[in-house]
């Protein structure tokens, strides 16, 4: 009965340290002046969730809160912008194993923001520079 207990809490251990990562917070992007205005880089925000399966909803100026819902997993985000950049910030999740005090959050966390992050970027109109 030891061992069966010893290996169940040995076990759970093992898991909360391989689902468990350092939390990238925030996550702030600068886009250059003459690329865009305050509307273009909501419409990259907006157009980005919607390609990574984030739901964006406005809450109020220059702040868009974005869910997304993936196998029983769920975050939310908080992207602030203006003409000049972006920030993604956590917000708040479920089923993430999320400790404020140790900055941890399952291993997927900062996967699915970097892919989000990376999408806004893409639809950023970065051919206003002529390159």
């Amino acid at each position: 009965m030891k061992k069966i207990i010893a290996s169940t809490f040995l076990t759970a251990l093992f898991a909360s340290v391989v689902f468990a990562a350092s939390m990238v917070n925030p996550l702030k992007v600068e886009v250059p002046l003459s690329l865009s205005s305050d509307a273009d880089v909501k419409k990259a925000i907006i157009a980005g969730c919607q390609e990574k399966g984030w739901v964006p909803a406005e809450k109020g100026d220059n702040q868009i809160d974005a869910v997304l819902n993936l196998r029983g997993h769920s975050v939310t985000v908080k992207i602030a912008y203006d003409k000049s950049g972006y920030s993604i910030e956590y917000k708040d999740s479920s089923n993430m194993n999320y400790n404020d005090k140790k900055n941890l959050i399952h291993s997927k966390y900062n996967q699915w923001v970097g892919n989000l992050n990376k999408a806004i970027r893409q639809n950023i109109d970065f051919s206003k520079t002529g390159k």
